[in-house]
């Protein structure tokens, strides 16, 4: 979710289990072949 007044970005994970526990990093420019969308 983007909040551009505080210029944060919150990265929301529905229906998460334990197992998805991990590092999340996020890119503010596509970083993958074929993907055009920017933050």
């Amino acid at each position: 979710e983007l909040n551009e007044e505080r210029n944060r970005l919150d990265l929301l994970i529905s229906s998460a289990a334990a197992t998805d526990s991990a590092v999340y990093y996020c890119a503010l420019q596509p970083t993958v072949t074929g993907n055009s969308k920017s933050v």
